[in-house]
């Protein structure tokens, strides 16, 4: 579950925040900024937040799994 803090149109409170922590077979992550339904970025508007912090949690994942391997 990927929330944006800043969403203007879901407050956080009508989230399942503690649902979905309590729920092992989902992650939550919520970000201070995004907007709604992974606003488009750019002046070009191709972009998309909600990929950058995807691919920053993926990578942060990887990170750990490959160290723990290593130690």
């Amino acid at each position: 579950m990927l929330h944006s803090l800043d969403d203007p149109i879901v407050p956080l409170d009508c989230v399942p925040i503690d649902e979905c922590k309590a729920n092992p077979n989902v992650i939550t992550a919520l970000t201070n900024r995004g907007g709604h339904v992974c606003y488009f970025m750019g002046a070009d508007g191709k972009k998309r937040w909600f990929t950058y912090a995807a691919t920053d949690y993926l990578n942060s994942t990887l990170k750990a799994l490959n160290n723990s391997k290593v130690n």
